[in-house]
């Protein structure tokens, strides 16, 4: 089943519809996720507004160690990431590696400001 991150929980579309990812180098279905609808994102909304006092009162020292954790596990899923990204991107999979080092290093960049801001 397509899967979306809402609350913390992965869930499916209201509507329990989805949709195919295809890559677009070759037309090949590489996956699905979920067709939102305007109730999904009104569930996320809801559950960010929810969210966010308890992050904005998040030490940065604790902001900077989960996204320290973050990069490391992106890391750990590298070359699992760039396939992912290389099929539904239809790009190089050295150009999705890139891509996904670029996120464990901006995770890692972001980290280092947490207490400086």
């Amino acid at each position: 089943m397509a899967q979306m991150l809402l609350n913390g929980e992965l869930v499916g579309s209201q509507s329990g519809k989805t949709m195919p990812v295809r890559n677009p180098a070759n037309g090949e279905q590489v996956g699905e996720i979920p067709r939102g609808t305007a109730a999904d994102v009104d569930a996320a909304v809801t559950a960010a507004a929810k969210a966010f006092p308890g992050w904005a009162a998040t030490p940065p020292s604790k902001r900077a160690k989960l996204m320290h954790e973050a990069a490391q596990k992106m890391r750990e899923v590298l070359d699992e990431v760039a396939t992912l990204l290389s099929k539904e991107q239809g790009k190089p999979f050295a150009h999705a590696k890139i891509e996904a080092t670029r996120v464990a290093e901006n995770l890692e960049y972001f980290a280092g400001l947490a207490d400086k801001i």
